[in-house]
């Protein structure tokens, strides 16, 4: 279980090392329509509520991205390790670390249960 710590001051550089060490896969934030500076917090982007977001590995991606949105008015995606696609929503967070280099929207939905 993954334990995220989100306070104003923490920078969006700490928020992506914490993501990508816990699953693998790279986590992108966001500033309106443009993906938000390394060094903007999160305070700056919008954060509202200050405290620990814990989720499960077996959490999809779609659903990552919702609670982000709506328990901490975040706007987040979550990329392949490559950062070459977007992750399909339904995978897990646990396989989104796992999808193989340069994937496609068919290599993502065959690892979907």
């Amino acid at each position: 279980m993954a334990h995220f710590s989100l306070a104003k001051q923490t920078t969006v550089a700490t928020l992506k090392e914490l993501f990508n060490a816990e699953f693998g896969a790279k986590l992108h934030l966001y500033s309106g329509r443009s993906q938000a500076e390394e060094s903007a917090t999160l305070g700056e982007l919008g954060l509202t509520n200050e405290g620990d977001f814990v989720c499960r590995a077996s959490l999809t991606v779609g659903s990552f991205i919702e609670r982000m949105q709506s328990e901490f008015c975040l706007k987040v995606k979550v990329y392949t390790c490559d950062e070459w696609v977007a992750v399909l929503d339904g995978l897990t967070l646990k396989s989104a670390g796992k999808v193989k280099k340069k994937a496609t929207k068919a290599d993502m939905e065959s690892m979907i249960l």
